[in-house]
């Protein structure tokens, strides 16, 4: 066996070699694109990779060929990550966005999160609340609770405690948050409550409450978090720099991505969740069996009534809701509000049948009122609603009576 030694030409050669092959191995995998499949407000959807988000919109590579595409135009991205459900603290803005840290504390009014190598702070007048046990809202009356003290109007904070799965709340200060407790203020005195017995805390209101400009995308990334974007500054294939409608600036890593629902900017997407008032009427009553029809039947968002994609005539919407007879949806209306547009027709899942009639108002002005049917092609709805507080909807039994009664909604939204 022949032992070489020294740096030979033939040496040095392969040397450089495997030096460029590594390089290049490590460069590509960092430079991958990431995936994602773009679903427009027209129902189609398109796959590709991942080049930069803009303030304009999105710009994807589609077979080698760059495409952009306005938020005016968008319903969805879905990038290749999967969120991870955690139960950690998490901070409630007022422009809608949650941010999510083991490591929240509050002093001196600023939010501070010591978690990696970045401190975010976040000013305490840009938060609503904070939840410090988010998986104890899997239990529906404590989720239900938590909601109507969000919603409440008030003049001082609010403790929520819980115990033995009850929840209980206290108005008084709260002026700062530490590692394990919260001194909670009550008549002039400083209470220290552990972190561990409390559901969360909700601010008072401000003497004026501030407007946010509107957004374009709500962000979800892989930790859970959920952001309400005002604007997006150009990025590239690796990073999105973004502000919140709050105004507070994130950059993100594109691989920590998980979807972006897109608002379209001013518009507003109406969703059953947020709707003032939602009343569903069976037919008929069968004694006993109440709970698990309304569970079935009672309207949904983004979703037929058996848990698919909402498809009408063949294309599918990620925003928008089905409801079946006899449904009453209130949209309480922006101000701003001009015009009301959705397409309507019978869920693919249950054509050519099914048979409504549906009613819409704007105020106690009628708007739209008409049959729907399986049979029938979508219909497009642009309605105008301008000066009215309040849309009402009404899904009436047709001829069929309650039979395949699944009439979809998609891109229902309010234009100013």
């Amino acid at each position: 066996m022949v032992r070489v030694e020294g740096d030979f030409p033939m040496n040095r050669f392969f040397k450089k070699i495997g030096l460029a092959v590594c390089l290049g191995w490590v460069f590509s995998s960092f430079l991958q694109a990431e995936s994602v499949s773009v679903q427009t407000l027209s129902g189609e959807t398109i796959s590709g990779e991942w080049e930069s988000g803009l303030p304009s919109g999105i710009r994807i590579r589609v077979e080698g060929d760059a495409r952009e595409f306005s938020w005016e135009t968008l319903a969805r991205v879905q990038f290749s990550g999967e969120k991870a459900e955690k139960n950690v603290p998490f901070l409630l803005l007022r422009d809608g966005s949650f941010l999510g840290s083991p490591s929240w504390t509050l002093r001196e009014g600023i939010f501070h999160d010591g978690e990696g190598e970045k401190e975010r702070k976040i000013p305490l007048a840009e938060v609503k609340a904070v939840l410090f046990q988010p998986s104890a809202l899997r239990q529906p009356e404590i989720r239900k609770a938590w909601e109507e003290i969000l919603t409440e109007e008030t003049s001082q904070d609010t403790l929520v405690a819980l115990r033995d799965g009850k929840i209980s709340h206290y108005r008084g200060e709260i002026r700062e948050i530490q590692a394990e407790t919260v001194p909670f203020w009550l008549d002039g005195e400083a209470i220290p409550i552990k972190r561990e017995r409390i559901l969360g805390l909700r601010f008072a209101d401000l003497p004026e409450a501030k407007k946010f400009p509107a957004g374009v995308a709500i962000l979800t990334d892989r930790r859970g978090n959920r952001y309400s974007v005002g604007k997006f500054q150009e990025g590239n294939a690796s990073e999105v720099v973004f502000s919140l409608r709050c105004g507070e600036v994130f950059q993100l890593p594109v691989s920590e991505m998980v979807e972006m629902e897109c608002t379209g900017g001013s518009q507003v997407f109406l969703r059953v969740a947020d709707a003032e008032s939602v009343k569903w009427l069976p037919f008929v009553s069968v004694p006993g069996m109440e709970d698990g029809r309304e569970a079935f039947f009672a309207p949904k968002d983004g979703r037929s009534l058996n848990g698919s994609a909402l498809s009408i005539g063949g294309k599918t919407y990620s925003h928008g809701f089905t409801a079946s007879s006899r449904t009453e949806l209130v949209f309480r209306l922006p101000d701003d509000a001009r015009r009301f547009q959705a397409v309507v027709g019978m869920d693919d899942e249950v054509r050519p049948q099914g048979n409504v009639r549906l009613v819409i108002h704007a105020d106690e002005k009628e708007l739209f009122s008409g049959e729907i049917t399986g049979s029938m092609p979508p219909q497009e709805l642009d309605l105008e609603v301008a000066g009215a507080s309040r849309l009402k909807i009404l899904v009436d039994y047709g001829k069929n009576m309650d039979i395949s009664d699944h009439l979809d909604f998609g891109n229902a939204r309010i234009l100013p």
